[in-house]
Order: structure tokens, then C-alpha cells, then sequence
């Protein structure tokens, strides 16, 4: 059995904020409850942070990912472009020695552009995968619910995360960005949001935090157009990265290759496609008449089986 949902957590705005502000994504499903699976069910503590779930993360020292080979046509940005800023974005989060003198223990390494630009898991014995961030084509239907799209008009970009629920291992991660709301410009110009801001949030999602209360932090869900700030991580984010990859964890291997091994095309033959159960939970629209953007959200994958 499998299903992915969106998760918005409204409390993040009722909240006050504190030093530890930072919660971390687990494997609990909210749309489930305590009553009829306290297994799988979502127990929240006064911090908003469920307590009941396995908590998300990468098990290697090493995680790769790629960026779509389009780049984003309507901003006039190659994937060169997109891959360089993408990798300062990992770097503001990785690159650092705040975990009590030594940096995160993970390295994120680029494995360059990839023609699959969608939503896609891929498992088989054969089957190969890519960690893809990409900027969905108008013409193109993304592979997971192409019923519907996955990015609407409320959200800037979202990540697709796939994991094991039994351990929290995450599998892959997909990003989409939504170029309309997007400037690649030094800054968000015209209304739009500053593309660095918004790629080193998804970072976060990517390595397995959840929203911040602290409005300071880079993963606090929403986003002011023009506002820069966000490009670099706060003691609060600081604090997450180095809880959730710090230098005595258990690292069961040191491989960048992604779950069965990378490919840079969609769709292995051999590979069969996850399928996924949508639950979905969205921001009213009056949200947006208080902050600019509303960075909806990670949708969380789960697998089974």
C-alpha cells in the first residue's frame, strides 16, 4: 500500500517562537487516526513536532542530485544556471562547522542535468533513480497523479519525498519549482521570489526537516517577494541539520548513488512506478493576503511492501 499527502501545519502561525523551533519530518500520516492505526497516526507535541512517527534521513554519508535539463525556458535558465545556484543552496546548509565544531555528516554531490523531468519513483531489481529538481513544462504530465497538477497556484515549489515508513530511510526526493512566481534575478524583482531563497527552503525539505515557528528561519513555510534573507541558514536551521546529521550517527555507507543506482532518463524498462494514494490539505487563500507566498509544503511518499 502506498499514498503520499501534503502536510500544512497551521499551528506554525499561532505559535510563539523560541530558540528550538525547528520540527523534523516523520513518517506519521495525519490523515490518519490514533484510533484507527496509533501506529501510523501523527501524535503532535506543544511545538507543533509529531512524536509518533520514524524521523526522516538520508542513512548514506552521501546524497546525490540532478537538475532537469530544460532549466527553466521562461526565465532564461539553462540547467548550468540552475545547477549553480542549486549547489550554493545545498552549500548554505552543508558547507559549514556549526555541529559542535565539525560540519553535517553529509556531502551532497551534483550528478548533472537529467532528461527525466517529473515525478518519478522507480523499483525492480534492475530499476534506476535520480534525485531530480526540475521546473515542470507546460506540455508535460507529470508521471505521479498526472490527473491533476502537482503545484497550483499557492505554492512556489514542493518536494516529493519518498521513504521507508518501517525506518524512515528516505528513497528520493523530488523538487518542482514553479517558474511563474519565480526571478532569477540578484533578487525577487516585480512580486516574484528570489530563486536562491526559495531552492536553500527546498534544501531543507531535502534533508529532512519540516517547517520552522521561527520567523527568521529559512524553513519558516512562507516567503515575502524580494526578501533575500532566506539564502542563508539561522541558528534554528543550524540546529536541525546538525540534530539530524550529526558526526557520531550510525552510517551504514558512504555511496552518492541513488536508490538502485542513477539514471539520467525516465522510466527503466525494468523499473516499476511507484503508485501513490493523493491527501491533500491546503492554506485558505486569505493566508496569502498576510505573507506574500505561502512555500507549500513537502508531500510526504509513503511505501510499503
Amino acid at each position: 500500500m502506498t499514498c503520499r499527502l501534503w502536510l500544512v501545519a497551521l499551528a506554525l502561525l499561532f505559535c510563539s517562537t523560541k530558540a528550538s523551533a525547528m520540527c523534523r519530518t516523520t513518517t506519521c500520516d495525519p490523515a490518519v487516526s490514533c484510533g484507527a492505526d496509533p501506529e501510523r497516526c501523527c501524535q503532535f507535541d506543544a511545538d507543533g513536532c509529531d512524536q509518533n512517527g520514524k524521523k526522516i534521513v538520508w542513512p548514506s554519508s552521501c546524497v546525490s542530485y540532478s537538475v532537469g535539463e530544460s532549466g527553466a525556458p521562461q526565465l532564461e535558465l539553462t540547467s548550468d544556471e540552475f545547477s549553480e545556484v542549486l549547489g550554493a543552496s545545498f552549500g548554505a546548509w552543508l558547507d559549514h562547522n556549526d555541529c559542535s565544531g565539525a560540519p553535517p555528516s553529509l556531502v551532497a554531490e551534483f550528478y548533472g542535468a537529467t532528461s527525466c523531468e517529473q515525478l518519478e519513483v522507480n523499483q525492480g531489481p534492475k530499476a534506476r533513480n535520480a534525485n531530480i529538481w526540475f521546473f515542470p513544462q507546460p506540455d508535460a504530465a507529470a508521471a505521479i497523479d498526472s490527473t491533476e497538477p502537482s503545484l497550483d497556484s499557492s505554492a512556489i515549489a514542493l518536494a516529493t519525498v519518498t521513504f521507508d515508513p518501517a525506518t524512515g530511510e528516505i528513497w528520493d526526493i523530488d523538487v518542482e519549482i514553479d517558474a511563474n512566481q519565480i526571478s532569477s534575478s540578484a533578487e525577487g524583482s516585480n512580486g516574484q521570489a528570489d530563486f536562491q531563497s526559495i531552492l536553500t527552503h527546498e534544501v531543507g525539505h531535502f534533508l529532512g526537516l519540516e517547517h520552522s515557528r521561527d520567523p527568521s528561519a529559512v524553513m519558516w513555510p512562507y516567503y515575502s517577494a524580494g526578501d533575500t534573507s532566506k539564502r542563508k541558514i539561522t541558528e534554528d536551521d543550524t540546529l536541525g541539520v546538525c540534530t539530524i546529521y550529526p558526526e557520531d550517527r550510525d552510517i551504514p555507507t558512504d555511496s552518492c548513488e541513488p536508490r538502485g543506482g542513477y539514471s539520467s532518463e525516465c522510466g527503466p524498462a525494468s523499473g516499476c512506478q511507484v503508485t501513490l494514494e493523493l491527501r491533500s490539505q491546503r492554506l485558505g487563500p486569505w493566508l496569502l493576503l498576510l505573507l506574500s507566498y505561502p512555500l507549500l509544503v513537502i508531500r510526504r511518499r509513503f511505501s510499503r511492501g
